[in-house]
């Protein structure tokens, strides 16, 4: 069950890169997109869960606030803005690269697990991955302005999203995951606010377009409140590492959404780079 959830989760998230490039073409800002799809999640969460607030302990508390900003602010400000840049295929290739950074921290860190040559044979082609989807980017002016610019903020925002699954576990087993969730909504809106304060004003206008109000409606709702609580508890029963390999979905579905809705080309150095990186996590996760 809980695997099935993790695919459903995966495909949803797939279609938002989609969703977001269309709202970043009629003007709105990465900050701004984020700003109001975690708004409207993080109200509607906190009908559902406001019997607790604070954390036991100001540690507890600091790491919701890390949550919020590797998992929430940093890592979609990242994922955005780097859709402004090159396509929403390669930036979903690259975000679908956390299984392998978090592999290779389980084996770097003090008393890790040993790495068979599995895991770095994974690393080596997952990077050969890398370079061809950058190699094979469109160059579109309109879909694809700076590629490489975009791929390099694109991986960011994949490490950022590995820490957060590293931190969001131990605490979803602590507190739970609707109230890690509550607080990932609440210290993202935050963190971002000062980023957006000034766009707010000319943010009123798009607002009244139904594709737009659709959009944030399914970013916020869907993709935002569901998905993440949805992914809260995938990786509370599975764990971080198994969970995270359900993430080479999202460029599958991301592909094939911007193809039909954005007329996004995919060449075929890019898909032999996106079947590097899927092949490369999966033979890093392997065993």
């Amino acid at each position: 069950m809980y695997h099935l959830l993790a695919i459903i989760t995966c495909i949803i998230w797939g279609s938002t890169f989609v969703s977001t490039k269309i709202l970043l073409g009629v003007g709105l800002s990465p900050a701004m997109v984020f700003f109001l799809r975690f708004t409207l999640a993080y109200g509607i969460m906190l009908l559902f869960c406001h019997k607790r607030m604070w954390c036991s302990s100001l540690r507890d508390e600091l790491l919701m606030l890390t949550v919020g900003v590797t998992g929430g602010s940093l890592f979609f400000y990242a994922e955005n803005t780097a859709l402004l840049y090159t396509q929403s295929g390669n930036v979903s290739f690259l975000t679908a690269l956390p299984p392998l950074f978090l592999v290779i921290y389980g084996v770097l860190r003090p008393r890790g697990y040993h790495a068979t040559w599995k895991v770095w044979a994974g690393a080596v082609l997952a990077l050969l991955g890398i370079y061809f989807v950058s190699y094979g980017s469109d160059t579109n002016p309109a879909t694809s302005p700076n590629p490489i610019l975009g791929n390099t903020i694109a991986l960011l925002s994949s490490i950022l999203w590995a820490a957060y699954q590293l931190i969001a576990t131990p605490l979803a087993e602590r507190y739970g995951t609707r109230l890690v969730t509550r607080k990932l909504f609440g210290y993202g809106v935050l963190t971002i606010f000062p980023f957006i304060i000034t766009e707010l004003p000319d943010a009123i206008d798009p607002l009244s377009t139904p594709t737009v109000l659709l959009n944030l409606l399914f970013l916020g709702l869907i993709a935002s409140l569901f998905c993440y609580f949805a992914w809260s508890v995938v990786m509370e029963r599975i764990g971080a590492i198994p969970s995270a390999n359900y993430l080479y979905i999202n460029p599958v579905v991301t592909c094939i959404a911007s193809y039909i809705f954005l007329g996004e080309q995919v060449s075929v150095p890019m898909m032999l780079g996106g079947l590097c990186i899927i092949a490369g996590v999966y033979l890093s996760l392997k065993k």
